[in-house]
């Protein structure tokens, strides 16, 4: 009599958010508790599955960090390995969070259209270390009926912008410090960034394109922004002290901008000790300092810093809801990312300061800072 019980052989795939599912519906609340993946992986080697794929962030959560994805992964790698279960395919959701209401990879808001890429990419990487052969894009609703007649690629998508933006143009300005910065990753095998910065979709691109990176959007200029409209302001320096939640020693690079000209003295040691926190031992911290009057300001404004090439920033102003403080001089930069040492300070034409630091390793010391350039 012929038997129906499954075995690998029969290559009978299942994915974690089938197995995992908490029994929600769309008139309900879950039912039951999620299953962890690895106990997923060993149930499923015992029905007689092969394989079992990924869908979105079912494995790793959107708002792991580094060092939680990393160990969530290796565990997850080590059940593949004592089950035999392998992983033949990954999956990205770009619909069902809500940001995605005007389309993904065609939103017309630049900062999705970055979410959107890094979101992929994400989950590409993580497809290619489990060894996955196949990934799905689940597509946003207004990319389903896009003009399918012009191939677009992503970085395509992520440069574009509408003729209306108000901040879509702004003067070019050369930068000394870009190329050292992005020479201090080289040779990583995969380097993780964070961007103080206003999310800049094409700054997205430039990074993926030039070193093999993953890059965390934080957009400090926001959050100054929120707590001044809710008149919180003097709460900003405390609430610094949890707003990164990154493991020790474990950023590649850190983009700051012109974020500390915005800054109090007190938040401004407070965002200098997390960021010297996070940052590994050989990482690079690339900051701007203005030597101008703020006074001169009429209105106060951000600004993108939106690179064009490896030599040159377009600055794209748009406005601020405080002014720029009191300008740092050299001994106040120094002691404020003390014990990083400075290997670029160099003044520019439009009183822009740029100061490239670099973690020390090991028994190293902090260095004096070089005479501006």
């Amino acid at each position: 009599m012929r038997t129906f019980t499954p075995s690998p052989a029969d290559k009978f795939t299942f994915g974690l958010w089938t197995v995992g599912n908490p029994g929600r519906d769309p008139f309900g609340e879950p039912t039951r508790p999620r299953l962890d993946p690895v106990e997923i992986v060993r149930q499923l080697a015992k029905l007689g599955a092969w394989g079992v794929n990924l869908h979105d962030n079912d494995l790793v959560p959107l708002d792991a960090t580094p060092a939680d994805r990393d160990r969530i992964v290796t565990s997850f790698k080590q059940a593949l390995k004592e089950t035999g279960l392998c992983v033949p395919m990954a999956t990205t959701n770009l619909f069902t969070d809500p940001v995605f209401r005007d389309g993904a990879f065609t939103a017309p808001d630049p900062a999705v259209r970055a979410y959107a890429l890094q979101k992929t990419l994400s989950a590409m990487d993580l497809g290619v270390e489990l060894g996955a052969g196949h990934e799905s894009t689940i597509p946003d609703h207004q990319s389903r009926v896009a003009n399918h007649r012009s191939p677009v690629a992503l970085s395509d998508l992520f440069a574009r912008r509408r003729k209306d933006e108000p901040d879509a143009s702004g003067p070019v300005h050369p930068t000394k410090a870009m190329e050292k910065f992005l020479a201090g990753l080289s040779g990583r095998a995969e380097s993780v960034l964070v961007d103080l910065g206003p999310v800049v979709g094409s700054n997205v691109t430039f990074f993926q394109e030039e070193i093999n990176c993953k890059i965390y959007l934080e957009d400090l200029p926001k959050d100054i922004d929120r707590h001044v409209t809710e008149g919180k302001l003097e709460e900003f320096a405390t609430f610094l002290d949890t707003r990164f939640r990154y493991e020790s020693d474990t950023i590649d690079g850190i983009l700051c901008w012109d974020i500390f000209d915005f800054l109090d003295r007190p938040s401004s040691e407070r965002l200098a000790r997390q960021l010297k926190r996070v940052l590994r031992p050989d990482g690079v911290l690339l900051a701007f300092f203005s030597t101008a009057d703020p006074r001169s300001d009429p209105r106060p404004t951000y600004t993108k810093h939106v690179i064009v090439d490896r030599t040159h920033l377009q600055y794209r102003s748009y406005p601020a809801a405080r002014g720029k403080q009191r300008p740092l001089v050299n001994r106040d930069i120094q002691r404020l990312l003390e014990p990083l040492r400075i290997t670029e300070n160099i003044l520019l034409k439009n009183n822009l300061r740029e100061v490239l630091f670099r973690k020390p390793v090991g028994s190293e010391t902090a260095a004096g800072l070089p005479a501006a350039r």
